[in-house]
């Protein structure tokens, strides 16, 4: 055998293995430990993605209450305890109507509606566009809206906030550069969507009687509008034309310039005697009026001929007769207590406790002079006289009695003065809520609304000059040298390892 087959027969008995083939591209990549990791990272950037989708679609299922915070000075979009209380506990549904193009809803407006409607089941809130909807706002009333104006809606009844009481502008001066009015704002949503629930579901609305024929001062208009607010109905009285209604849930005597008549008289006496309510303005005269003497005087008040002067600085501003009196505790005044407000009353006379009055009329004053006033009888003088009565005098005073038909209440005020604007802005309307409690008391009004309006005005932030320089050398000199010294730090440790 030649060493040729030789060679072959050799080959041919050993088995032949297959030559491996080298991996493709792909197979490389997929080994690539980078590519791994790169998977990895993948996967995770889709599931955290996911959950933020999940917790954002969940968060969107939340009432806004949960969601959105309150961060503003004056608590904007918060709700008072007052108002959570009425619509949580809402019998018979409601419907808050925003009137607004899509598009153009005021954003404040909208935010404090999703905390109304988050508050109570059974109230909802809709979204009328007037395009849309033109007829709609006619059904409730015949006046053209302004926009974001505001209906609220029941079965018993409806009321209509336009826009214009939600957002309130006050003149606040002139700028006479531009000879234009400067104007303060306030956001008043809260109090008249309150009031506004309240009105629509409410069964019985009280009504207060105004007795008129007498010379009597009018209220302020924003007095009379602070009382329609509370959902109290005003009419005027003539007791000598009708005598008293039976539908008659307070009788208001509004310091009337001449005496009632001998009929009137017994006519609010024998009222009373049913378990009336009667707010009475006494306002110092020089006309003597026996009758209305003598109504007071029948349920324990005596009132001194002059006006209060103080001699206590601590207890009057400016003018000794503008009276700043301390202020007894009671349900009317406990607001006023607890708000740490002060009462100005000016011009006032001087009431006193009746030596002979029935066992069963309870007396308890509200205002009190100190004891270091007097009556002044001469009103040309401006210091004490021999004679004059000095002590401690009531300027106003709540009464109760217990009668067969329920309860009689009375409010007295010895001045109508402190119900005037000027006055009233200096105690930041703490006399008009003075007055307003007390006819909410002598209605007995649960759900009287005392929230009041939230400036929108901007706070001008003021900082004292040494602020400003330390500020200052905070920005430009210490911050740049701690970043400095922090860089110098890292380079330092780099070049150490």
């Amino acid at each position: 055998m030649s060493k040729v087959n030789a060679y072959i027969s050799d080959a041919s008995e050993k088995p032949i293995k297959p030559k491996k083939e080298g991996l493709t591209p792909q197979q490389k990549k997929l080994k690539n430990r980078n590519f791994r990791a790169g998977g990895y990272s993948v996967i995770l950037t889709l599931l955290a993605l996911a959950a933020v989708i999940a917790v954002n679609v969940f968060a969107a299922m939340l009432p806004s209450d949960l969601t959105k915070f309150d961060t503003t000075s004056d608590a904007l979009f918060t709700l008072s305890d007052q108002s959570k209380q009425i619509v949580s506990s809402l019998e018979s549904d409601v419907t808050v109507y925003l009137v607004a193009q899509t598009g153009n809803e005021n954003t404040n407006i909208v935010s404090l509606l999703e905390k109304y409607e988050a508050a109570g089941s059974r109230l909802d809130v809709v979204y009328k566009d007037p395009v849309l909807y033109p007829k709609f706002v006619s059904e409730y009333t015949d006046e053209e809206l302004e926009e974001n104006s505001i209906i609220v809606v029941s079965d018993k009844r409806s009321r209509v906030i336009p826009y214009g009481d939600i957002i309130v502008s006050t003149v606040t001066g002139i700028d006479y550069t531009t000879y234009a009015y400067n104007y303060s704002y306030s956001f008043n949503g809260e109090s008249e969507i309150t009031s506004a629930i309240d009105y629509v579901t409410t069964d019985v609305l009280p009504v207060l009687y105004s007795l008129t024929g007498h010379g009597e001062t009018a209220l302020p208009e924003s007095i009379l509008k602070s009382i329609a607010h509370e959902n109290i109905n005003l009419k005027d009285l003539s007791i000598i034309a009708s005598g008293i209604p039976d539908d008659c849930s307070c009788l208001l005597i509004s310091s009337p310039v001449n005496d009632i008549s001998d009929y009137e008289l017994e006519e609010i006496l024998d009222y009373l005697d049913l378990g009336g309510r009667l707010i009475l303005l006494s306002d110092f005269t020089d006309k003597a009026r026996p009758n209305l003497d003598a109504l007071m005087a029948d349920y324990g008040i005596t009132v001194n001929s002059g006006y209060v002067v103080e001699q206590s600085a601590q207890n009057y501003y400016s003018l000794p007769y503008y009276l700043l009196p301390d202020i007894g505790r009671h349900e009317i005044t406990a607001p006023l207590i607890d708000g740490k407000y002060y009462v100005l009353f000016p011009i006032a006379q001087g009431f006193e406790s009746a030596e002979a009055v029935r066992s069963t009329v309870n007396l308890t004053p509200l205002l009190l002079t100190s004891d270091k006033a007097y009556i002044e009888t001469d009103t040309e003088s401006q210091e004490k006289n021999d004679g004059e009565k000095e002590g401690r005098f009531m300027l106003a005073v709540a009464i109760t009695e217990t009668v067969d038909n329920g309860q009689t209440r009375i409010v007295c005020f010895s001045s109508s003065f402190f119900l005037e604007q000027q006055i009233d802005n200096l105690v930041s309307g703490a006399n008009s809520d003075l007055l307003l409690n007390s006819v909410g008391w002598i209605c007995e009004r649960e759900n009287s609304i005392s929230i009041r309006a939230k400036s929108l005005d901007i706070t001008q932030l003021v900082i004292d000059q040494g602020s400003v320089d330390l500020i200052r050398t905070v920005i430009i000199f210490v911050i740049p040298l701690a970043v400095v010294a922090i860089g110098v730090i890292v380079v330092v440790r780099r070049r150490q390892r």
